[in-house]
């Protein structure tokens, strides 16, 4: 597979990229603001700044970049290109999701702390959604190396379903954002 692009083609891509990943940082920044007005009591700063945020928005912005490229020089229609992230990332959290599912005498969502699927979630989790755990905590079993939800359907909720709404917003976003900072 080649990657056929012209100079205006990396120029347009680029600048997509870039919108992206400021949209994505703005709205993160956005949701720790939010979070911090709503619970000035109980309000927990971050404890490293470079794990905690840069390096999940590198990570998203680096995997948005390889879906935005493929999807420019696989598919036709560039419309369904600008979405690949969205789909791709809904599917690997749903695969994620699925794997990890226990079937003793309900079906539930159980891993470890350190399950590369549990990381890749938090990972793309965002700050903007983590808004509901200040109305609704996650509640479960989270002691020694155990994560064990206690509803598997408000975490699938959440850091399924709402992740991917929210990648599908940014990137809805990103486009008219370009195209009006593109006007001269």
């Amino acid at each position: 597979m080649k990657l056929n692009f012209s100079k205006p083609d990396f120029k347009y891509l680029g600048q997509v990229i870039l919108t992206w990943t400021f949209l994505n940082i703005t709205l993160n920044l956005f949701g720790l603001w939010f979070n911090k007005l709503i619970s000035k009591a109980n309000f927990e700063y971050l404890t490293n700044i470079f794990s905690e945020f840069a390096v999940p928005i590198l990570i998203q912005t680096l995997i948005f970049s390889i879906c935005i490229i493929f999807g420019y020089s696989l598919l036709k229609n560039k419309k369904y290109a600008n979405f690949l992230f969205v789909a791709f990332q809904f599917l690997v959290f749903n695969i994620i999701f699925l794997l990890n599912l226990k079937f003793t005498r309900i079906i539930h969502f159980e891993t470890t702390w350190d399950n590369w699927g549990l990381l890749y979630l938090s990972y793309n989790g965002q700050y903007l959604i983590d808004i509901i755990n200040l109305f609704a905590p996650l509640k479960g079993k989270f002691d020694g190396n155990i994560f064990r939800p206690e509803n598997s359907d408000i975490f699938y909720l959440t850091w399924v379903v709402l992740t991917s709404v929210y990648f599908f917003i940014v990137t809805l976003l990103t486009f008219p954002v370009l195209k009006f900072m593109r006007k001269e």
